[in-house]
Parts: structure tokens; C-alpha cells; sequence
């Protein structure tokens, strides 16, 4: 027995709920558009990270200063200063980048999947490929007030970077490990990062009508794509 037709004509608002538990259905109805997604994708981002801004700023300010940290052990008193005052402008301009970043991702994601889709013999769009990126972002709306309420249980002290509150193995080794490479390397297991990873192949799938175990490997080649520069961080110590 086939759906009702009118599953498939859902009013758009719906994809942006639905793509949390039925992203199936909002792959398969949205064809190749993403401008609006990509739009609302933005707005919601940039109300909920300047929205949980006041709560993350010492994680913005100590990975920023964690970034400097190897570089200030030959600095002086004064330079060391001058470091602090960057992290704090860093803490700053940290949430703009990531909203602009919110934008530019899932566009670069869609090119990716496009081309690792035509690997795996693919019949996908690039419109669609993009519409897939844009709305396996969607899910990471929900990271920034989960590490926002984690951050506001954390004492002082331990604000000592993102890594701190992710859901990821980088939490278990953040307190005694400043190698930010490392750090970086294990954030790719971070459940939001997995999830994304899992849309993008269920899109692959359902858009590009390509198999499961095909699906299943385009989501590990995005993966691994995603890592590399983590682990060539790691890699130069």
C-alpha cells in the first residue's frame, strides 16, 4: 500500500522538524531546494549562538589562548599580555565566524557529497546534494545550548575549552591534554558530528538512489575527509 499523497506534500515548515525524526520523508519532497532552508538554517544559528554567548565566552576565550599556548613559552611578560587581550577579542569575533561558517559548511558539504556520491555511481543532483548538506546541519542547532548548559554547571576552574563540555571522547582527556590536534581528532566522535555524518549518507541514499552499503561508505569517506585535518594537527604534535 502506497503513502498518502499528502505525505509528500507536508508544508515546508514541517521539513525543519521532521528532518530531526523523519529526515526520510523531508529528503524525499524537497527535491533540489535549499536556499530557504539554507536561510532559516542561518537565522536560527545566529539567534541561538549570541543567544548562549554570555555562557560559552570563557571556552571561546581559553581555546583561544590554548591555541597561543606553545607559542608562549618564549614570550615575554609583555607579549603574553598582548596574547590575552587577542583570546579575548577572539571570544569575540568567535560567535560571527561560526554563524558564518553556518552558512558556508553545508554548502561545501554538498559539493563533497556530490562528488563522492558520482564515485559510488550516484544519480544525485547537485541541488539536492546541497539540499542533503543543509539540512543534515539542522541537528547541530541543538549542540549550542547543550554545551551552553553544561558550561553554566562547570565551575570556573574547569572552563578550560569546548573540549571540556563536548560529547565526545575529547572531554575524557581535556583536563590533562593541551594537544589541540588530539583534541580536534577525538571531537569527530562527538555525537552531533555522527549524526550529521549519518544524515549525509541517508540523503546520499534516498536522493542519489544509491544502496545502503553505498550510503554506508559515503558517509565513512565524509568522515574521514572531515578528520583529516584534525589529524594532520595531531600528527605535527
Amino acid at each position: 500500500m502506497t503513502a498518502p499523497l499528502s505525505d509528500n506534500k507536508a508544508p515546508s515548515w514541517e521539513d525543519y522538524l521532521e528532518v530531526f525524526y523523519a529526515p526520510t520523508r523531508v529528503f524525499q519532497r524537497r527535491g533540489t531546494k535549499w536556499g530557504g532552508p539554507l536561510l532559516v538554517l542561518f537565522l536560527v544559528t545566529a539567534i541561538v549562538i549570541l543567544g548562549t554567548y554570555s555562557l560559552l565566552r570563557p571556552l571561546y576565550e581559553a581555546d583561544g589562548q590554548r591555541a597561543m599556548a606553545g607559542r608562549m613559552e618564549q614570550m615575554t611578560a609583555e607579549q603574553r599580555a598582548q596574547v590575552a587581550q587577542m583570546s579575548g577579542k577572539w571570544a569575540f569575533m568567535a560567535p560571527l565566524v561560526v554563524m558564518v561558517f553556518s552558512v558556508i559548511v553545508p554548502l561545501i558539504l554538498g559539493v563533497v557529497l556530490w562528488l563522492v556520491g558520482k564515485m559510488l555511481g550516484a544519480v544525485q543532483e547537485l541541488g539536492a546534494a546541497i539540499m542533503v548538506a543543509v539540512f543534515s546541519y539542522f541537528p547541530r542547532i541543538l549542540y549550542w545550548p547543550i554545551l551552553a548548559l553544561q558550561a553554566a554547571m562547570l565551575p570556573e576552574e574547569k572552563q578550560t575549552g569546548f573540549a571540556n563540555v563536548s560529547l565526545s571522547p575529547a572531554r575524557l582527556v581535556a583536563a590533562t591534554n593541551d594537544n589541540i590536534g588530539l583534541l580536534a581528532l577525538l571531537s569527530r566522535f562527538d555525537i552531533f558530528v555522527l549524526w550529521t555524518t549519518v544524515l549525509l549518507a541517508l540523503g546520499l541514499k534516498v536522493t542519489g538512489k544509491v544502496t545502503t552499503q553505498k550510503a554506508i561508505i559515503a558517509g565513512v569517506i565524509m568522515w574521514l575527509l572531515g578528520s583529516l585535518q584534525p589529524l594532520f594537527a595531531y600528527l605535527r604534535g
